[in-house]
């Protein structure tokens, strides 16, 4: 895997995990007290601004009740 094929897994990752919180009913504001991440660094990882690393993708998988590894299995099958 190049670098360029890495950062559109990631991209996928997160587009799902913005999915599943919609879903859910989950604001930025929720999702922030649940994760103890900042709002706005929410935000900024949902936009593409920042690339998540890999302890907010856990907290951010962790608050919404779901697995990490479901989510990159689903991507991926």
């Amino acid at each position: 895997m190049n670098r360029n094929d890495g950062v559109k897994e990631v991209k996928r990752v997160v587009a799902a995990l913005k999915d599943i919180r919609l879903k859910q009913g989950v604001s930025h504001e929720k999702l922030a007290t649940l994760t103890g991440l900042n709002r706005s660094s929410i935000s900024r990882i949902e936009s593409g601004i920042n690339s998540p690393t890999l302890l907010s993708l856990f907290l951010i998988c962790d608050a919404l009740k779901i697995d990490l590894a479901d989510i990159i299995k689903r991507l991926n099958s």
